[in-house]
């Protein structure tokens, strides 16, 4: 065997060396003579992805693009779990489908009654039941976890708790021995009693963990990947069919934005009269999602990151320049998208989603050429908890709660003109790079004002300050002797009917993709 083993050594060394990753052989040996039968790229955890793809970077097999492209945002979340202290004290009670990552520790409720009833006395709860409905919503937003011994990883339970960012264990089933002396499973629990449940790996435990949040600050493989991250955003050199994740990563590791999207403990409200804009008619919704651009399955992750993240952004950078609940001055849904959504069966269909952010030039320097920037979604959505809906509590204008992040077909418009299809990427990059290194103003030897002035000026035909004139012509503000959508955004004369205007009713799709 010594001679089969060397050859299973240098095929092995082969095989990564051709595949540039780990790898899964399946061989078989006669007569010592190796034979192998597959190979294939092996499967690993996300926390074993991150070091796997550092170790080829550091024996030089791969480069920093080729990590990037294979680190995921997710990934980051499982190093970041919280851990068990005190495993020694708590008992392995059984295990069920790990539905939501996350550890939770609290009091059993078998009721949503009981959860509201513990919370108001400051207990944790977990919410234990046999399958959750829409009635238990309450319980499961004020509830540590959610447990239950019916359903699958895309049952209510297990996308509600997702949704909300809560750990979610189904299809519980206890340890051999223990069932044999409880018939019902319930039986196992007592309300009040503490149990802690791991969403990461299923397991249920009897007893109160101590739980420890993880920084990333602490883990040198995190460390290595931020700065990877820094480097890619500085210059310029985010890979392209990986840019939507790069700087998703980034907004983590500079501004902690969350891995993850969810709601925050809203519900859905049903109403017939809105303030931001007027329901189009299905008529024009169908020609809308006839619009757009399907997007092929290996692009989905990536364009599906660029298209939130452009929200994602829009959102910190105006709430920071104009305070947290003044939205309205800058966003508006275009559409109910509980009126959108379009269901095969309980468990699948899709939802058109669509939104728009206005007067950006007017509130942020670095957009100045930027008045609007136009977002429409099809979305595959799941159950109920999966899907968008708007949120009402602004009385001066809705928002949106969003819900699934699977893209199947997008269009992006800024200043009401189409971005093509393979700009997306690009434009996406460059935005976000004027974060780090808008340089214009000061090259110019002018200033946000100063343009605003000597746009105010030209139109009104006086005297104009001649350093920011040829700038308002650069950045596009004027044309053809005219105020672009851009300049009459920048003076306040840009107003948008409350009805979204869909402009290309007759357009067909650009392209098509057979694994859209």
């Amino acid at each position: 065997m010594p001679a089969a083993f060397q050859q299973l050594v240098e095929a092995g060394r082969i095989a990564e060396q051709h595949l540039r990753d780990v790898c899964d052989m399946e061989f078989t040996v006669q007569n010592d003579q190796l034979f192998v039968l597959e190979v294939r790229q092996g499967k690993r955890t996300p926390i074993a992805n991150l070091r796997f793809a550092l170790q080829f970077l550091a024996e030089g097999k791969i480069g920093p693009q080729d990590v990037l492209r294979r680190v995921a945002p997710t990934d980051i979340a499982a190093w970041l779990m919280p851990v068990i202290t005190n495993a020694s004290a708590l008992r392995l009670l059984g295990s069920g489908l790990p539905a939501c990552a996350g550890l939770a520790t609290g009091t059993v409720a078998f009721q949503v009654s009981e959860v509201l009833e513990s919370n108001d006395k400051g207990i944790p709860a977990i919410l234990f039941r046999k399958e959750t409905s829409m009635e238990d919503i309450p319980g499961i937003i004020r509830a540590q976890g959610v447990l239950t011994t019916r359903g699958g990883v895309s049952s209510h339970a297990a996308q509600d708790s997702r949704k909300l960012n809560k750990p979610c264990v189904t299809s519980y089933s206890p340890k051999r021995h223990l069932a044999e002396n409880y018939g019902d499973i319930r039986s196992l629990f007592r309300s009040g009693s503490w149990i802690t449940i791991n969403g990461h790996t299923g397991e249920v435990f009897e007893g109160r963990a101590k739980c420890k949040t993880q920084i990333w600050h602490d883990y040198s493989e995190l460390v290595a990947l931020a700065e990877i991250v820094a480097r890619a955003v500085a210059t310029g050199n985010a890979p392209r069919d990986a840019v939507g994740q790069v700087w998703r990563m980034n907004d983590f590791f500079l501004h902690a934005a969350p891995l993850t999207r969810g709601s925050i403990g809203k519900k859905s409200v049903s109403r017939s009269s809105f303030t931001s804009f007027e329901q189009p008619s299905d008529e024009c919704l169908d020609r809308i999602q006839q619009s757009l651009t399907p997007l092929a399955r290996e692009e989905r992750r990536n364009y599906g990151e660029i298209l939130l993240s452009v929200m994602d952004s829009q959102f910190r950078i105006l709430s920071a320049a104009l305070g947290v609940g003044n939205h309205p001055q800058y966003f508006r849904p275009l559409w109910n998208p509980k009126q959108s959504v379009h269901r095969k069966n309980d468990d699948e269909g899709t939802q058109l989603v669509g939104m728009e952010f206005f007067g950006l030039n007017r509130r942020v320097a670095r957009l100045v050429d930027v008045a609007t920037i136009t977002i429409l979604l099809e979305l595959d959505v799941r159950g109920e908890g999966s899907e968008w809906f708007l949120d009402f509590t602004n009385p001066a204008g809705e928002s949106l709660v969003a819900g699934s992040e699977s893209v199947r077909a997008y269009r992006l418009l800024i200043n009401d003109a189409e971005v093509r299809h393979d700009d997306v990427p690009l434009l996406y990059d460059s935005l976000r790079r004027r974060e780090y290194r808008w340089r214009i103003f000061d090259q110019n030897g002018t200033t946000h004002g100063e343009v605003v002035n000597a746009l105010a000026g030209w139109a009104s035909k006086k005297s104009v300050d001649d350093r920011a004139l040829p700038l308002c012509y650069e950045l596009g503000l004027i044309r053809n002797r005219k105020l672009t959508l851009a300049g009459e955004s920048l003076l306040g004369k840009l107003h948008r009917k409350k009805q979204y205007e869909f402009t290309k009713a007759n357009r067909t799709p650009r392209r098509s993709h057979q694994n859209a």
